[in-house]
Parts: structure tokens; C-alpha cells; sequence
């Protein structure tokens, strides 16, 4: 038997030469790729928000700004500024314990013993107790880390104080 190579079979081969000489002979390109690494970090663990409790007895605590309303004239005294009062409030501390114990300091710069507490569900008022005698009832009390403010009556006075972490 004798083997023939058909036409068909003839014309593949030729194409399939052709195809092998033109891949070869064409220049590659070069891509060049950067890549970078990018680390993202996801905190998983929530902040924990401190208690008022933690708040209040995290500093020692001086007046910043003080209004004073008595029988519709209102006072006003902001540390290192204005002072329409006629008290310099710049010696007043406060320093609390998480156990309902703490000291003041007053405007003749005499320390005292005080014991304080929230009086409302909402810790939105409290009271303190300065010298065993002295009675604060303050209210409308927020606490941040950079501020605390209340307002208490005293005697005829209506006084809304705003105090700061002390220096």
C-alpha cells in the first residue's frame, strides 16, 4: 500500500508551518506590574465608654465659667477673663472618689472633706456634702472627660457652673 498525501493534508501542513514561523518571529511585549501590599486593619473590640462614676473621678477639677442669676441680674465669671461677680472662683477645686468621698477647695483657698452622690437614676443630679454641713444639690449635670457642669440654687442665687480637669 502505498501512502498519498491528499491535497487537504498538504494545505494544513503548510498553514500550520506558516503559523509557527510568524508566532515566532513576533516580538513579546514586557508588562510590568507594581503591586503593593496594603494592610487593613479593622478593630473588632468596641470602645468602652466610660461610667459617669469613672468620668467624674478621673480628675481633679477647677472652675473654668460661672454664671450667676439673682433676681434677674445675671454675673459672670470666666477664668483668665471677664468677672462680673465680685468672687474669684480661681482657687475652687473638686476632686472625687469612686467611693462617694472627696475634697474641695474654696474661694479663700481652705480645703475641705466632702461626700457626693447621684440622686436621680440618670446621674443628672447629685449631691454634695462639704464639711459635713454643707448641702449642694446640684442639677442638669454632665460629665465628659473635658468638662463637668451643673447647676445648683444657692440661697437666692440660680448658678450654672462649668468646670474643666484641673492644671
Amino acid at each position: 500500500m502505498k501512502a498519498s498525501l491528499s491535497f487537504g493534508t498538504i494545505i494544513l501542513a503548510f498553514v500550520l508551518l506558516t503559523l509557527q514561523v510568524n508566532l515566532s518571529s513576533c516580538e513579546k511585549e514586557t508588562v510590568t506590574v507594581t503591586v503593593r501590599d496594603t494592610t487593613i486593619v479593622h478593630d473588632t473590640v468596641p470602645a468602652i465608654e466610660l461610667t459617669n462614676t469613672q468620668l467624674l473621678t478621673n480628675n481633679s477639677w477647677m472652675v473654668d465659667e460661672v454664671y450667676v442669676d439673682n433676681a434677674g441680674i445675671t454675673k459672670h465669671y470666666k477664668r483668665g477673663g471677664e468677672n462680673t461677680t465680685g468672687v474669684n472662683y480661681s482657687n475652687i477645686r473638686l476632686t472625687f472618689a469612686a467611693n462617694g468621698t472627696g475634697s474641695t477647695t474654696d474661694v479663700t483657698a481652705s480645703n475641705y472633706n466632702l461626700t457626693w452622690m447621684f440622686t436621680t437614676p440618670d446621674q443628672k443630679n447629685m449631691k454634695l456634702v462639704v464639711n459635713g454641713t454643707v448641702i449642694y444639690n446640684w442639677a442638669l449635670v454632665k460629665i465628659s472627660e473635658n468638662e463637668l457642669l451643673q447647676t445648683t440654687p444657692i440661697g437666692n442665687d440660680l448658678v450654672a457652673a462649668r468646670y474643666v480637669p484641673a492644671q
